[in-house]
């Protein structure tokens, strides 16, 4: 695992199963070389742990349902896209080193599943692609894309 996040979203269906919407998150990212072990009295103990790396995206999406005629409405495969802006923080641990703040844009293609029930709930799973580029390095790299699993919980107005 290499970040855990939260977040929320709102989106509109626009017709031919496709939907329009905005989301905002916010998630942690654990340094490329992280790992947690426990020591010998039992305690969990982190190494190469430097950084404390948060971003905020802020994102308009398109999502399109896939195989509508073709599935069942309690299972939904979509494809969605996303674009818009996030906002990146670190907090170094190391004393002497600088925080970190910086605007840059993010886009993210994925592709996954929502499972319904009757009452107008869902679970999503989506296995999703973030495409992040910085200006200047922000813990000591510009490019901090990458692959990622997302689960959504909602409902339907």
């Amino acid at each position: 695992m290499s970040g855990f996040g939260a977040g929320g979203f709102y989106r509109k269906a626009l017709g031919s199963y496709l939907h329009a919407g905005i989301n905002l998150n916010i998630f942690i990212m654990r340094d490329d070389k992280e790992f947690e072990y426990y020591n010998a009295f039992g305690y969990p103990v982190k190494a190469n742990d430097i950084n404390r790396l948060f971003f905020i995206p802020l994102n308009l999406e398109l999502k399109k349902r896939l195989f509508a005629e073709d599935i069942e409405d309690n299972f939904r495969p979509h494809f969605v896209f996303q674009a818009g802006l996030i906002y990146g923080m670190n907090f170094p641990k190391p004393e002497g080193l600088a925080d970190e703040y910086q605007f840059s844009y993010n886009f993210v293609f994925g592709i996954g599943a929502d499972i319904t029930n009757k009452e107008n709930y869902f679970v999503t799973i989506r296995p999703q692609y973030r495409i992040i580029y910085f200006s200047d390095p922000i813990a000591q790299k510009k490019n901090h894309s990458a692959f990622e699993i997302k689960m959504e919980l909602g409902g339907r107005l």
